[in-house]
């Protein structure tokens, strides 16, 4: 494998490889939440809005693509999980508006 070992996923490599990407998948959904929920801050690594200042979404994911020496598949795990991630919240947000009226 051919991970830098200066980048997160080079550093946690000395742990099984899967639980690596497990956990950067969880960082990935933790970043992807309603900007409306939590304070926005500029990402350490890039400076796009992120979540309390920490790596954003797409930098995450480019250390998963790294890891699993497959960046494309990590881009459509993250554009996938992204749009479930608004489902979700239009879900959530209709039920809302259904209990409001009734």
């Amino acid at each position: 494998m051919t991970v830098d070992p200066t980048s997160v996923a080079g550093a946690l490599m000395t742990v099984d490889p899967t639980s690596v990407a497990g956990a950067l998948m969880k960082k990935i959904c933790y970043q992807l939440r309603p900007s409306a929920s939590t304070t926005m801050s500029p990402c350490s690594s890039c400076s796009r809005p992120s979540p309390g200042a920490q790596p954003c979404a797409y930098c995450w994911t480019s250390e998963l693509g790294k890891l699993i020496e497959n960046h494309g598949a990590a881009v459509r795990w993250l554009e996938s999980t992204k749009q479930a991630t608004q489902d979700e919240n239009t879900v959530l947000r209709n039920a809302r508006q259904l209990h409001e009226v009734g």
